[in-house]
């Protein structure tokens, strides 16, 4: 996913410009973010029910060693580039936070608690990591690319962002007007399908023909399609998180027979 927003600019694909600093700090920021939210959760006592907080209460040992491996190595990483995106990193960092730690200006409630606005939260600190600060480590920044790469990524985080809010519609509270509460399932399935498609087809525009794009389309889309019913764990947390490197890696491979 990194790859992905990080190594297109120009309207091309550049594989050999790779920073692995950047690749590493948002890595491991991202699972740093990931596990460090769920034992918040944990902690809070917010949903603990589901196969994945059984797994983790199972396994504490490791979940903790590696959160805090996780950190360290986005210290580490991120001290290569601090300075100059420093803003970011707590734009990022506070939003990350505060989405699930209560704010006592909102009268305890967190980020999420807001009405409307979980899913664009979600999507805007992709946006930011994986767009927005790799292009302003860049010396030659071109706009028109991340004003695209940024409108592709937001649209595809939140396309795939809408299936976790089916999954909790009976779980989150009615205050919360979530798109599957507002719309109802079936309207939510086929808004994050158009959304997908939107996306795709805003990420064709900075490459040429890619198959991979459109070949990834098509899985993605039968992917949502079985959102509409009940699912399992694993078809949340493996399957469409998946996509996220599923995308990367079709494009990628087409991307070898178009530039050898």
């Amino acid at each position: 996913m990194t790859l992905n927003y990080y190594l297109i600019s120009n309207h091309t694909l550049n594989f050999n410009i790779i920073d692995f600093k950047v690749i590493g700090f948002v890595f491991f920021s991202t699972l740093f973010t990931y596990n460090f939210q769920r034992l918040l959760k944990i902690k809070l006592k917010i949903n603990l029910t589901g196969e994945r907080v059984e797994w983790i209460n199972s396994h504490g040992y490791i979940i903790y060693s590696i959160t805090l491996i996780s950190f360290l190595a986005s210290i580490y990483f991120g001290l290569f580039f601090i300075s100059k995106v420093w803003i970011l990193f707590v734009l990022s960092g506070f939003i990350s936070f505060f989405y699930v730690w209560k704010i006592p200006l909102l009268k305890g409630k967190n980020l999420r608690d807001i009405p409307g606005i979980k899913i664009y939260l979600i999507a805007f600190v992709w946006v930011v990591i994986c767009v927005i600060m790799p292009f302003l480590l860049d010396s030659n920044i071109d706009y028109t690319s991340l004003s695209i790469l940024s409108t592709s990524l937001f649209l595809f985080m939140v396309a795939i962002t809408i299936p976790f809010d089916i999954r909790d519609i009976k779980l989150d509270d009615s205050s919360k007007k979530t798109i599957p509460q507002l719309i109802g399932i079936h309207k939510s399935v086929y808004l994050s399908i158009g959304l997908l498609i939107i996306s795709q087809i805003t990420l064709q525009l900075l490459l040429p023909f890619n198959i991979g794009i459109w070949i990834f389309t098509i899985i993605g889309v039968i992917i949502l399609l079985n959102a509409k019913k009940p699912q399992a764990e694993l078809f949340y947390s493996g399957i469409i998180d998946g996509l996220l490197v599923l995308q990367i890696w079709l494009i990628y491979s087409f991307s070898i027979f178009l530039f050898t």
